[in-house]
């Protein structure tokens, strides 16, 4: 759905423009302003249809880090080059940056005013419900049983032995690195 007559300074612009106002609004994280960036990138700035922005979001949560910002790369590197994933990256984290700067600065002067307690109260609280929601997302997406194993062995070692987290993630992917190669000498099956 892009725009060929855009040129690629007006593209980065506007990559940073849908970026930055989304994220005005992802008070609980990235996951939420998606549905506005879709909006954004589809409807408005015509760079990229919201399928294929759901895609290089599905493709973020895959990579190491920040979700929002490995799928903001993404998306700009597609439509504009690395300066669109620049201005993408941007757009990311100015919102953040500026809010946070401006939290800091006030916070001893608004943090005990009633109202703003309420609100700090009520965006926690959605914050764990859209962080439970994608983590009901990603277990639908466990579809073998090693995938369930796996699930289940990180749960219980986390939340009742307390194992380190970082160590977790670290032996879940040795024994997926494992799995794969067992699988490529053919010595497992598929149904696995």
């Amino acid at each position: 759905m892009e725009q060929p007559s855009k040129s690629q300074s007006r593209k980065v612009r506007e990559i940073f423009a849908a970026y930055f106002f989304s994220m005005l609004f992802a008070f609980t994280g990235g996951n939420a302003s998606l549905s506005l960036l879709q909006q954004q990138m589809d409807d408005k700035y015509h760079l990229m249809d919201r399928e294929k922005v759901l895609e290089f979001f599905a493709l973020g949560q895959a990579l190491p880090g920040v979700i929002s910002l490995n799928a903001g790369i993404l998306i700009g590197r597609d439509i504009a080059g690395w300066p669109g994933g620049l201005a993408a990256a941007a757009g990311i984290i100015a919102p953040a940056f500026f809010g946070m700067l401006f939290i800091a600065l006030t916070y001893n002067y608004i943090g005990g005013v009633r109202y703003i307690r309420g609100a700090i109260q009520g965006i926690r609280s959605a914050s764990i419900g859209l962080i439970l929601t994608s983590g009901v997302a990603i277990i639908r997406l466990a579809r073998r049983r090693t995938d369930w194993a796996l699930l289940v062995l990180a749960f219980a070692a986390t939340m009742f032995f307390g194992w380190n987290i970082l160590a977790v993630i670290l032996l879940c992917g040795f024994l997926g690195i494992l799995e794969a190669a067992w699988k490529r000498k053919g010595n497992k099956p598929e149904c696995m």
